[in-house]
């Protein structure tokens, strides 16, 4: 079978890490794949070409995509695919639409955005979900949603809800895995003690993510809890940031946080973490919250998209944008002891082997493809 996967682009993110993992695991099952990138290059384009898949790059953007879109029909055309997998809304409507021109029938759509949350959308991409909403009933064969919570609210923008599948994100079990060892000379490595408790972060720097209900959160917590370090790591969130270095002022507790930047070692880190937390404003299907529950990391998590779903009775789930809630679930998990915490970890990470592991997703996604025939016209 062969497979193209078109995507917005290849930078690092959610949906980007998910469509190496995918590509990785259908190649270890005979799928031929290969890749679009409608913006142009990103950092996991080489992770991709190392796999022995080919990936073409272009620089559409949402009102310069037709001189791109005869290129694009063009490659596809000469790959000649039984099916053609979009990730994201550009993706999806141009690259479905680009599918269908070269002759491509079977087109499935990936949805992997959880809310539109007024002050931080962009109205651009708002309006495109609206126009793919209309396509929906003409273009996709199906629609395959990461999340519950995603399928409801594209649903109530007017997608097709015949067409749409619901295929959770998976992880990788093998890689994100408890590796007490491997957490503790990390700690040492970041100069946190055994008796501190550490509370982390790993999210880029966007308003979406909410640092800044992080860094509150964590002048609450300090003041009963002087044992309490917290480390932030994700792209641009080092000491380099004035919006962070603003909020460590104001708190008080520039002292307490380590600011880590872009980390390769990501799941050594959650490792060395005694909770992880998520406490964006919005989110479909997070995969950090996965990989920690993976490393057996007890997590925080905030009441949006499938958030509450994924950590079910192994964390807590608090209102996004509280502060005060936050720190009152770290105060409550701060309270168990190790072993109790090690043994809610255990249980986190037995959800993700039995819903959310990445061989689970992988045959998900196979078996879909499957059912479509794998054939071009029909």
């Amino acid at each position: 079978m062969k497979v193209c996967h078109l995507i917005a682009g290849l930078g690092l993110g959610g949906a980007e890490m998910m469509l190496c993992n995918l590509l990785r695991g259908l190649t270890s099952l005979g799928v031929q794949s290969s890749v679009l990138s409608l913006s142009g290059s990103g950092e996991l384009a080489s992770h991709i070409e190392r796999l022995g898949i080919p990936v073409a790059q272009y620089g559409m953007g949402y009102l310069s995509c037709f001189p791109g879109m005869r290129k694009v029909v063009s490659r596809l055309r000469e790959f000649r695919p039984d099916v053609t997998q979009t990730w994201m809304y550009q993706a999806d409507a141009y690259g479905g639409i680009a599918s269908r021109l070269a002759g491509v029938n079977k087109v499935v759509w990936g949805i992997h955005n959880g809310g539109f949350p007024p002050g931080y959308s962009n109205q651009k991409t708002l309006l495109i979900a609206k126009g793919c909403a209309l396509l929906s009933r003409r273009i996709p064969s199906r629609i395959v949603s990461c999340s519950v919570a995603a399928q409801k609210l594209h649903e109530s923008l007017g997608y097709d809800k015949s067409r749409m599948v619901h295929i959770p994100n998976g992880f990788d079990t093998v890689r994100f895995a408890p590796d007490a060892a491997a957490g503790g000379r990390l700690r040492g490595e970041l100069g946190v003690a055994e008796n501190d408790f550490l509370v982390g972060m790993v999210a880029r720097f966007d308003p979406v993510k909410d640092h800044e209900t992080f860094v509150r959160a964590a002048a609450i917590f300090h003041v009963h809890n002087p044992r309490a370090r917290f480390v932030m790591c994700g792209k641009d969130v080092d000491h380099q940031n004035a919006a962070i270095r603003r909020w460590l002022g104001s708190g008080g507790v520039g002292g307490r946080f380590l600011l880590l930047g872009k980390r390769d070692d990501v799941s050594q880190l959650m490792n060395a973490m005694d909770v992880v937390t998520c406490c964006s404003k919005s989110e479909a299907f997070p995969n950090v919250v996965g990989e920690a529950m993976a490393c057996g990391v007890p997590c925080v998590v905030t009441d949006v998209g499938d958030c509450a779903l994924m950590v079910g009775d192994t964390g807590v789930v608090v209102s996004p944008g509280d502060p005060d809630a936050l720190a009152g679930a770290w105060a409550k998990l701060g309270k168990m002891d190790a072993g109790s915490r090690r043994r809610l970890g255990e249980l986190g990470r037995q959800r993700v082997l039995e819903h959310y592991s990445l061989d689970r997703m992988v045959r998900r996604y196979l078996e879909l493809y499957q059912t479509l025939g794998g054939k071009r016209g029909d």
